[in-house]
């Protein structure tokens, strides 16, 4: 499943409030993702919870804004792919409204 969204900040602002645990926890309810990689402005990824599935994110600096795109794969059945299709989607938006509002 996939969510995204243009937000008005910055790449570097966007990027640090989800590669970062800390202010992740800002806008993120029950974050259980646990970093793999990440390429500074550019993407993160994760495994969430076990690691069973994991979470890619990548970034797109547009100038004064940033999009974000973010993919959840390896999710077992349809019901679970729902349920994270609505938690991505009032997660990226959480996000957004903390990024626009500061």
């Amino acid at each position: 499943m996939s969510a995204s969204r243009t937000i008005e900040a910055s790449v570097e602002d966007v990027y640090k409030t989800v590669a970062e645990p800390a202010a992740r926890n800002e806008w993120l309810d029950g974050d259980q993702l646990s970093t793999r990689t990440t390429q500074r402005n550019k993407s993160a990824r994760f495994d969430w919870g076990d690691g069973a599935t994991r979470v890619n994110v990548g970034f797109v600096d547009k100038g004064t804004k940033t999009q974000i795109a973010l993919t959840h794969e390896r999710i077992v059945d349809e019901e679970t792919t729902n349920d994270f299709k609505a938690y991505w989607r009032d997660s990226l938006t959480k996000l957004k409204k903390q990024l626009e509002s500061s």
